[in-house]
């Protein structure tokens, strides 16, 4: 019996109900996202990573060979990223606050890089 609702585009074992909510697929944890269903190279909203390099993660975390590795890499950059938000919430009297626009490339400086090494992984598997 099929189920009903939309599955989920990264490890395809969960179906979603609905997309305006901020449900998050038990198994993968990707949290339902309209635009990255549709568009599965976009990577902001309320996930960190596109759909399709949220599926590189997913596979190199679920393979034996390289899940250790990935999990050290995926606390790097979840460790990187807030970091970094924490940064550009605290504003000092004496410095400039950075740009919308150099905030938005550092954030996709660091989930390149991730990106990148999850790459690499991946060729393991």
């Amino acid at each position: 019996m099929r189920e009903v609702g939309f599955e989920c585009p990264i490890c395809g074992k969960y179906y979603f109900q609905e997309f305006d909510s901020l449900e998050e697929c038990p198994f993968c944890n990707w949290v339902v996202n309209i635009v990255q269903y549709d568009n599965y190279d976009f990577s902001e909203g309320s996930n960190a990573l596109s759909v399709n390099e949220y599926r590189i993660e997913h596979t190199v975390l679920n393979n034996i060979i390289t899940k250790e590795a990935a999990e050290i890499l995926r606390e790097e950059f979840r460790s990187k990223r807030n970091n970094m938000q924490k940064e550009f919430r605290v504003i000092k009297i004496e410095q400039t606050a950075p740009s919308c626009e150099e905030m938005c490339q550092q954030f996709v400086a660091v989930r390149l890089q991730y990106v990148e090494k999850l790459n690499q992984l991946q060729r393991h598997c």
